[in-house]
């Protein structure tokens, strides 16, 4: 039986967490649906984990996934241990809180891959080495945390000179050489809403290839074969 977990968190709030969290699921059982991935197959349970106690469960009417309502940290945890002993085979995806660090720390400890979103702030890269930072300190191995640059412009000029923040606020960590664990930046930001609509082959065409596209980085990141982004400057 094969389990794929992915973590979506991070402390800063507004980063994307959520929606990048929907896109990984559509994107999971997209995949699972073609049969495209070892161990990814029609059969495969694909679950969106909702643990933000503010937030509300999204209808299952019209998706590719589950939406399971984990919103009280204990029913949170007693799936997340339930995961070992499942009998189908399951990828699940799990959307943390801003506020929710100690939920943040389970997932980095059992997830396969955990996402940490960044905008394109001009000290993204600073808060992203806070939060890797402060995962470490509460004895995470920090090695499954990938940083998804989030909501990037695809101007040449801006692109260049946001990557050139980002990465030289991530230069930083472990004493000058650099985090790696970088995914390539996701440009178009899919809307909860079309995410849904499975009457607009045209609109969704367009969602669902860049929801694909991130997952099949996520998978590969998992599987080790995935080559870190180095960024545009460095192209």
């Amino acid at each position: 039986m094969l389990t794929k977990v992915v973590g979506v968190g991070g402390r800063k709030g507004g980063s994307g967490k959520t929606t990048i969290s929907h896109m990984v699921a559509t994107g999971l059982a997209f995949i699972a649906r073609l049969n495209d991935h070892e161990g990814l197959t029609p059969e495969t349970i694909v679950s969106l984990l909702v643990t933000d106690p503010d937030s509300e469960v999204p209808s299952p009417e019209g998706r590719y996934f589950e939406c399971v309502d984990a919103r009280d940290s204990k029913e949170a945890d007693r799936i997340i241990v339930a995961l070992d002993t499942a009998p189908d085979p399951i990828a699940m995806v799990i959307d943390s809180a801003a506020r929710q660090v100690e939920l943040d720390v389970r997932l980095v400890k059992g997830a396969d891959i955990f996402l940490l979103p960044v905008t394109p702030d001009d000290d993204s890269g600073i808060k992203a080495i806070k939060d890797l930072l402060f995962y470490r300190d509460q004895g995470m191995e920090v090695s499954r945390i990938w940083i998804v640059p989030n909501n990037w412009t695809a101007s040449p000029a801006i692109r260049a000179e946001t990557e050139e923040k980002l990465f030289d606020g991530l230069a930083a960590w472990d004493g000058g050489k650099g985090w790696k664990n970088i995914m390539a930046p996701i440009f178009t930001k899919p809307t909860l809403n079309r995410l849904t609509r499975l009457d607009d082959p045209g609109a969704r065409r367009d969602q669902l290839r860049t929801c694909v596209d991130l997952t099949r980085d996520i998978l590969l990141a998992i599987d080790g074969k995935y080559q870190p982004y180095t960024g545009f400057v460095a192209e």
